[in-house]
This record gives structure tokens, sequence and C-alpha cells, in this order.
């Protein structure tokens, strides 16, 4: 197996895929704020699936606690059995509410209301197109005309040294043409 990196996995640069034209008359400031109204949206789908996942569980624990209530009448509990049923089986999570109806009121009184202000602000600001800024960065991360990082660091450190040498090579000359005038007028 070969240790160089780039002949085991393939490069990461891709400059001949062609780049998605931006909407027209769209600048840097409306795409990044679309994108961030995008952003945003995504994590409410994370928290959606949470969500799902949060009434799937409990759901799935009020099963596993009614077998474990048989359970508790099979092994001669019956009265502890009973309890258990009378306060918790079937019980609301919530004043009056069991997830499914969790689930369906952050659907209806937030999440579709988020989705159509991602889906208007798409279709108003950039023709529809989803993901508009990430293309973009995809275009320059995978671009080979790009300087990396470290080249661009690499370049400034050496456009900053040079300026520096600039300056003390005129602050020399400055203090040189100072002591030959001192020497010329003594």
């Amino acid at each position: 197996m070969t240790d160089d990196l780039e002949t085991r996995f393939g490069s990461a640069k891709h400059p001949e895929r062609p780049r998605e034209a931006r909407p027209a008359g769209t600048d840097d400031a409306t795409i990044d704020a679309v994108g961030k109204i995008s952003a945003a949206f995504e994590i409410i789908e994370n928290a959606r699936g949470f969500l799902y996942g949060f009434h799937r569980m409990s759901g799935e624990a009020d099963l596993n606690l009614q077998d474990g209530v048989k359970a508790l009448k099979d092994a001669g509990h019956a009265d502890l059995a009973a309890e258990i049923e009378r306060v918790l089986v079937g019980r609301d999570v919530v004043r009056d509410m069991w997830t499914y109806q969790i689930v369906e009121a952050y659907d209806e009184q937030y999440y579709r209301v988020f989705q159509a202000v991602d889906d208007k602000v798409r279709r108003t600001l950039s023709n529809g197109r989803p993901h508009v800024y990430e293309a973009e960065m995809k275009v320059t991360e995978q671009s080979d005309t790009e300087q990396s990082d470290t080249e661009q660091s690499d370049t400034e450190q050496s456009d900053t040294e040079q300026s520096d040498t600039e300056q003390s090579d005129t602050e020399q000359s400055d203090t040189q043409q100072t002591k030959t005038e001192q020497s010329d007028t003594q």
C-alpha cells in the first residue's frame, strides 16, 4: 500500500467541473442571507427528527412498560401492577397530549411556517435554487486556481517581511542622510 494519500484516495480538486451559475443580479450579501435562512431551516429539520425520535421512543417505552406490568402480574404482584397501570400506562406526556399530538402541533404551529419562510426566501431571492452559497463554496474549494490558506499565509508573510525590509531600508537611508547633513553643517 502506498503512503501517498492522493494516490490512495484521489484528489479533492476538480477544476474541470462546471460552475453553477448564480442567479442573475444576486450579490454576495443576498447569497449569504439566503444561506443563513436555509441553514436555520436545516436545524429545524434536525430538531423535528429529534421530536419524532422522542415520539417513537416514548411510545416504545409505553409498550415495554405494559410488558413489564404484565410480567409483574404473572410473577404474583398484581396489586403493584394494577397501581402502575392506573398511574402510568397510557398517561399523557404533557397535559392532555400524547406525543403524536405534540408532533402534530409542532408541525402545524412552527415547522410548516418555517418551511414556507425558507421556500419563499429561496423563490424570491435565488430563483428557488437551494444551497447556492454551498455550491459556490464547493467550486472554490475544489478549484486548482485558488491559493490554499497556507500559500496565502506565506504570501502575506512574505509581503509583510518585504514591507518591513523596505521600511527599515528607508529608515536607515533617512538616518544616514541626517548624519550627512549634520556633518556638513559642522
